[in-house]
């Protein structure tokens, strides 16, 4: 919930609101005043409510809430004969002498060759087995992948939280482009930090951008970038 003072514009703290009166005290100024319009204005943008996807496993209670998502998705069906063809050709074409390595620029393709086999390998390994599980308790808001390193671990004081919002990203190859979603924080310092990435649906971010504001009582509003509100 964002008020602001309409004297001096300082940010007013939740605690100085009360929202049943629609009125809000500034520390700055000592100025009390009418801020139902903008209390208005925040609820106004709620979502609507979003439906629990199949692909998500929720857990709730008073002191912890978590989100668990699993990884895989229909961009496995191509993406892993991709990859064992490419793992075969450089198992083995090198070892028979099918591709020669005997000039350098040779010995560097064989190398970045490797690193794409080694790198694709271990993303759709990934993408098999691993989960991302969104814990908020005790105070901390963290996310986790496992049970392979995806190098995203984050942990954050719920203190330092302002604001979730959910995003689409666009990536684009030569003859085609496709969409993933995300879930980003704003942090009370204004620090942008990307919390959950590679969700299949809006859906997906949605409901948890939609669940951890609930539990937390963020109130929803609305931040450039994120995904269209209809």
């Amino acid at each position: 919930m964002k008020v602001t003072c309409d004297r001096c514009q300082k940010e007013i703290e939740t605690k100085y609101i009360d929202t049943e009166k629609g009125t809000a005290k500034c520390t700055e100024c000592n100025h009390i005043f009418n801020c139902s319009s903008q209390l208005k204005t925040e609820i106004d943008y709620r979502r609507d409510t979003i439906e629990l996807p199949l692909s998500i496993r929720l857990t709730k209670d008073k002191d912890l809430l978590q989100i668990v998502y699993r990884w895989l998705n229909a961009q496995l069906f191509w993406l892993i004969p991709f990859c064992i063809c490419l793992d075969t050709v450089f198992i083995l074409w090198y070892p028979i002498g099918f591709i020669k390595v005997e000039s350098l620029p040779a010995q560097l393709y064989m190398m970045f060759h490797l690193i794409m086999c080694i790198s694709l390998t271990y993303y759709c390994l990934a993408r098999i087995v691993n989960k991302t599980v969104v814990t908020v308790s005790k105070g901390v808001f963290q996310v986790m992948d496992s049970p392979l390193p995806f190098f995203r671990n984050i942990s954050i004081p719920l203190e330092d939280l302002d604001q979730l919002y959910s995003r689409e990203s666009i990536h684009r190859g030569k003859k085609l482009s496709w969409s993933s979603y995300e879930v980003h924080a704003i942090l009370k310092s204004e620090r942008d930090m990307r919390l959950v990435a590679g969700l299949n649906t809006a859906q997906q971010a949605l409901y948890i951008e939609q669940v951890v504001e609930d539990y937390l009582e963020i109130r929803d509003r609305p931040v450039n970038g994120e995904i269209a509100r209809d």
